[in-house]
């Protein structure tokens, strides 16, 4: 080790060949009747690398600060995935929490006597612990009225998506349309479900393109 680079963070001896032929290995492949698998090892990664483990007594396999750092970046984008996806969860959990207090779900352009005028996502923001938010909003007025403007920038987290830097915009929608939930006039129900509740879509998270301010009606055309 004395003369691996100071970049070097991790070095590993691999010796794939004494490990594809260990008595203890071969014990446990004769016991699945598996005792080809080192010769078809040897073969893919022949065929895909051009180095036979069989052949190669030892190697060392050194990581270095690059690639540790690629490798944080990788994990810190999937942890990020990870958490959006929690968060549009949340979302459909919300929608049924409306669904059984109310008895349906809100619309794409509200329900009540904001209807037509503010959008789903405003009517789902009790059931998301944003009730202090949802009576700022004045649901008689219409979405771009003066003062329900004044709180399009606060839009909540869980509405955030990936890619869209525009403060107040978000691309998670209902899909509305021929042969979805919100096709209707009325407020849809589950009894509006002609298949099965298990392949209904109540919400999605569509490409950053389609982002529309949160509070605007209307939903993802299908």
């Amino acid at each position: 080790m004395r003369y691996v680079p100071d970049q070097i963070l991790l070095a590993i001896a691999v010796r794939p060949h004494q490990l594809l032929t260990t008595e203890a290995l071969q014990t446990t492949l004769k016991t699945i009747d598996a005792e080809d698998l080192p010769q078809q090892i040897s073969k893919a990664m022949t065929k895909a690398a051009g180095l036979d483990p069989l052949k190669i007594e030892q190697l060392l396999v050194l990581l270095d600060q690059p690639t540790v750092r690629l490798l944080q970046r990788q994990n810190s984008r999937h942890s990020t995935r990870q958490e959006e996806l929690i968060d549009k969860q949340s979302i459909g959990q919300a929608m049924i929490s409306f669904y059984d207090e109310h008895g349906y779900f809100p619309d794409e352009d509200g329900c009540g006597k904001s209807k037509g005028k503010l959008s789903w996502r405003v009517h789902l923001l009790p059931y998301l612990e944003r009730q202090e938010l949802y009576e700022q909003f004045r649901l008689e007025e219409p979405w771009d009225s003066d003062h329900n403007k004044t709180l399009i920038e606060k839009m909540p987290e869980v509405f955030r998506v990936t890619g869209i830097k525009e403060p107040g915009r978000t691309s998670v929608h209902i899909p509305v349309g021929e042969g979805t939930l919100f096709s209707g006039t009325e407020p849809p129900t589950l009894d509006s479900i002609t298949d099965s509740p298990e392949s209904t879509i109540l919400a999605v998270v569509a490409d950053p393109g389609t982002a529309d301010i949160w509070t605007k009606p209307g939903g993802l055309q299908t």
